[in-house]
């Protein structure tokens, strides 16, 4: 369920502007995204597993009283949900029973996740514009941040050891990024949007 109906024309343009320019510029972020999964041998979809990391991703935004807190759990939602959608996409069924079970868990878990990220970009879209000089270009400057920090929770995760990555008790830890890096990325964007002008 959109709220885009409730949003400013304004914000409802450079939204669909940043929706598009992030499909174009996260093909290879997303590739390293299955390749974490797949060096790690985590190609098992779990959707109990997985709609409880979003979840918890999700509650870490909603909770978050900072732009920068935010913006690391939308990255850290993001991460999760690339590497749900690969290991859904790795599993192999011997029945059609198997695959149609395996079908309905993800298409709920898809649903769910499409109404919950959908609040979360428009919401980081609106905070970030503010900080946009209010031309079309600010849809290149909001991609551009999203995904330096989409590429700081991707490295974070990547620098982690290989039977760290397989440890689910403590997954929450295993999900965390440098909030000291992204709040780096965060003014190094301001400098560069005012260097443009």
């Amino acid at each position: 369920m959109s709220t885009k109906a409730k949003i400013p024309d304004d914000i409802l343009r450079i939204l669909d502007a940043v929706e598009e320019e992030n499909r174009r510029r996260r093909t290879s972020l997303v590739q390293r995204i299955v390749e974490w999964n797949r060096d790690r041998n985590l190609f098992f979809f779990d959707a109990n597993q997985e709609v409880h990391k979003l979840s918890v991703c999700a509650n870490d935004f909603f909770y978050s009283t900072s732009l920068i807190g935010r913006l690391n759990a939308l990255a850290d939602f993001e991460f999760v949900w690339f590497g749900a959608a690969s290991k859904y996409g790795a599993m192999v069924f011997a029945t059609m029973e198997e695959m149609a079970a395996a079908e309905r868990h993800y298409q709920s878990l898809f649903s769910w996740k499409e109404s919950v990220y959908t609040i979360m970009i428009e919401n980081v879209v609106a905070e970030l514009s503010e900080h946009c000089r209010g031309g079309e270009e600010d849809a290149e400057w909001i991609a551009l941040l999203l995904e330096r920090i989409l590429t700081i929770v991707i490295e974070a995760n990547e620098k982690r050891p290989l039977e760290e990555s397989r440890d689910m008790t403590d997954w929450k830890k295993w999900l965390k990024s440098s909030k000291k890096e992204i709040e780096m990325a965060f003014n190094d964007w301001l400098l560069e949007m005012d260097e443009e002008e």
